[in-house]
């Protein structure tokens, strides 16, 4: 097990490599700090009223998830997932006007940490650049790639050890939340080895979740994460739209 140090947090964007099967450096987490501002000072709030409006049921804590771009009829449009069941969002009215979720989901800061953490996405993995060839209908803001985005935690609880089949081979952003926080480590496995992420307001980790088991730790307090993603199957759909469009 590898704890990261806290002084070498501290010192920015961090990222941790291992060697892969072919004889080059592959990364597996980058480190960085989502930015305070006036526009993340509500985060208690808008986590607790994102589950409270679209909860579904998990292995260990709450989650809720919002997709641009699950696929219905064999056609990617947007959907929303409350309560267990998949609901289609008109096209005009986006995720606006979704009952309980319609002002959260426009709140300022939801789509503030969504432009942080696609800039943070972008300059750890440049290739994530692709997904902004997928119509911008489906993707969650017209600024970033990101299609899908969920929230996880609440308080004294933890997130069992899991990988993010959604996601594929796709890196994606997480971004922990929860001040005066005990516990909560973010635990990355490779191979037979343990990198642990200790918890931190803001904090930002970039991975391929779908490629790495992980997990939250448990924790004392009120935790969240909040992770944006694109959903593989978006992105094979559209790119192969895009090249059939270039032949």
């Amino acid at each position: 097990v590898y704890r990261i140090p806290a002084a070498l947090l501290e010192k920015g964007n961090v990222a941790f490599f291992q060697q892969s099967a072919y004889g080059c450096k592959e990364a597996i987490v980058y480190i960085g700090k989502c930015k305070d501002s006036l526009l993340t000072k509500y985060w208690h709030s808008l986590c607790e009223m994102f589950l409270e409006a679209g909860a579904v049921h998990a292995k260990s804590a709450p989650m809720a998830v919002v997709n641009m771009a699950a696929t219905i009829g064999g056609a990617y449009v947007p959907t929303i997932n409350i309560n267990g069941h998949t609901y289609q969002i008109p096209y005009k009215t986006r995720i606006a006007r979704i009952s309980a979720c319609a002002q959260l989901l426009h709140n300022c800061s939801v789509e503030y940490m969504a432009q942080e953490a696609w800039s943070f996405i972008i300059e750890c993995f440049p290739e994530m650049r692709k997904a902004m060839e997928i119509p911008v209908e489906h993707r969650l803001y017209p600024q970033t790639g990101w299609t899908a985005m969920a929230v996880v935690g609440g308080r004294d609880s933890e997130n069992h050890k899991h990988k993010d089949v959604r996601e594929g081979n796709w890196p994606g952003v997480l971004i922990t939340l929860g001040e005066d926080v005990i516990g909560g480590i973010t635990r990355y496995w490779v191979g037979n080895n343990t990198l642990e992420v200790t918890h931190e307001h803001l904090r930002m980790q970039a991975c391929r979740y779908g490629r790495y088991l992980h997990e939250g730790t448990p924790w004392l307090g009120a935790r969240y994460c909040v992770s944006y993603f694109v959903q593989s199957g978006a992105m094979k759909y559209f790119l192969e739209v895009t090249r059939q469009q270039c032949n």
